[in-house]
């Protein structure tokens, strides 16, 4: 319970959305293509993600040796990873903001390119 009442003392509440990503068959999560789908899907979901590859080789690897991220943000060997998507601000009245959010990526991740 700590934890959760962190979360709402950093972010303002505690709802979220929980994505997990992987590249297909073969494919590389930190490769120049994923990143692209990866940022191209963050911009429409309004995040962050980096272009430099240096800094994204960077990313990678403090991703992958630290554990609070491996098993929970990436997978041990890299192939899957997730994003957690932060809700700063829910509409006054809205009991469940996480359905609404929820169903916008599942109408965003229809689209051809992922």
């Amino acid at each position: 319970m700590q934890r959760l009442e962190d979360f709402k003392q950093e972010f303002g509440n505690d709802h979220f959305v929980y994505l997990l990503v992987e590249p297909a068959e073969g494919g590389n999560t930190f490769s120049s293509l994923f990143i692209k789908k990866i940022r191209d899907l963050a911009n429409e979901l309004e995040a962050d993600v980096p272009e430099n590859t240096s800094l994204i080789a960077e990313r990678r690897h403090r991703a992958l040796v630290e554990d609070d991220f491996v098993g929970r943000f990436i997978s041990q060997n890299g192939n899957v990873v997730g994003i957690l998507l932060e809700m700063e601000a829910c509409p006054e009245g809205v009991e469940n903001p996480e359905a609404l959010v929820t169903s916008k990526v599942y109408s965003i991740l229809k689209k051809d390119k992922y």
